[in-house]
């Protein structure tokens, strides 16, 4: 494998690591191609004085629905797993509320503060089982971001 200056692979994937003027930026990929295209564009664009946002929102059209995120998430983490079929239960209560059209983009920390609420008055499941729902569905945001498909999980205190 060919080593470039600032993209390396980090587990399953691959970080884009660039530093202009003193501002790092860091960045994660599945493919090695995805993160020396985007380095590339945002090297170019910082430089150049150009909409480094335009091209934050060109990396986010490709986004994924959760159900996408789920389908990514149960064949790289979950699958012929011991607790394939607890991941998958409880991550159909998260796509279930959510929906399975709902772009990752659109799911917030006010959202998931919205699903725990939810989870707290109309089940009666015990703390920890609403904390592995809540898991199971931050397990699917960082696969999209792993992916590229989100740039960062949204902050949330459980």
């Amino acid at each position: 494998m060919t080593k470039l200056k600032g993209v390396r692979k980090r587990g399953n994937s691959f970080m884009m690591d660039c530093t202009i003027d003193g501002v790092r930026k860091t960045k994660t990929f599945k493919s090695m191609e995805d993160a020396i295209s985007f380095k590339s564009k945002y090297k170019n664009a910082v430089e150049q004085k150009g909409d480094v946002a335009s091209l934050e929102r060109e990396l986010a059209k490709g986004t994924w629905t959760l159900l996408e995120a789920f389908n990514a998430t149960f064949e790289d983490y979950w699958k012929n797993k011991p607790s394939e079929k607890w991941a998958v239960l409880n991550a159909g209560y998260g796509i279930k509320f959510f929906g399975e059209k709902c772009k990752v983009i659109d799911i917030t920390g006010e959202r998931l503060k919205d699903y725990k609420r939810h989870l707290e008055t109309t089940t009666s499941n015990a703390p920890v089982t609403i904390d592995k729902k809540l898991n199971c569905v931050s397990k699917m945001l960082a696969t999209a971001v792993e992916y590229g498909k989100l740039h960062k999980k949204p902050s949330f205190k459980k």
